[in-house]
Formats: C-alpha cells, sequence, structure tokens
C-alpha cells in the first residue's frame, strides 16, 4: 500500500490562549514536512492586538 505525501502545512493564524483580549497570532511553519517547527508572532491585522503581543502570547509556539 502506497502512502500519499504529505502536503507542507500552511501559514496559520489564531488567537492567543492565555488571556481575555484575545490578540491575534500569526504561525508559520518551517523545518521538516512531518514534524514541522512553528514561529509565531503578532498578527498585524489584528483589530485588538495590531501585531503586538506579551511575552506569554510570544512563547505559544513552545506549545505547539
Amino acid at each position: 500500500m502506497v502512502r500519499p505525501a504529505l502536503a507542507p502545512p500552511e501559514p496559520a493564524k489564531a488567537q492567543c490562549p492565555y488571556c481575555g483580549v484575545g490578540c491575534g497570532l500569526e504561525l508559520r511553519p518551517s523545518g521538516d514536512v512531518a514534524a514541522p517547527q512553528w514561529s509565531v508572532r503578532g498578527d498585524r491585522s489584528h483589530p485588538s492586538s495590531l501585531g503586538q503581543v506579551c511575552i506569554k502570547g510570544a512563547t505559544v509556539a513552545e506549545t505547539l
């Protein structure tokens, strides 16, 4: 049985889970397709955070 190739993960937008503000985050994959590493930065188009994140939001990639 032949397994289909994994598609590379695409960048995604999410909300920070750490407080009630709900800052916008941009998640970008890098590295191996089977086990990508993710980088996180503030979403500049998000209305409440305008690209800014606190230290908790900046380290959310460590939990992925």
